[in-house]
């Protein structure tokens, strides 16, 4: 699968992806590592279900259907990157 299919299955056209919040990109970025919904709410001082609605959140903006297609849109879209 390229990176066009990928893009035609998540639509980011007009659908506020650029208007993520602060929040919704630190959520994001702790899921690309692989941190869980409890691991995310420890070590940002939230609850599960505010985790929860922010990853619900990420899913609607991306209209993406699992983690994996999220993670993926995130690095090709420019939210993620590799370099630390």
């Amino acid at each position: 699968m390229n990176s066009q299919s990928i893009a035609l299955q998540c639509n980011t056209n007009a659908l506020g992806i650029q208007k993520l919040t602060n929040r919704e990109l630190e959520v994001l970025e702790l899921i690309s590592y692989g941190f869980s919904t409890k691991e995310i709410g420890e070590k940002l001082y939230l609850a599960q279900a505010t985790i929860e609605t922010h990853r619900y959140n990420l899913f609607s903006k991306f209209d993406c259907k699992n983690m994996a297609q999220l993670v993926r849109m995130g690095f090709e879209i420019g939210f993620l990157s590799l370099s630390r």
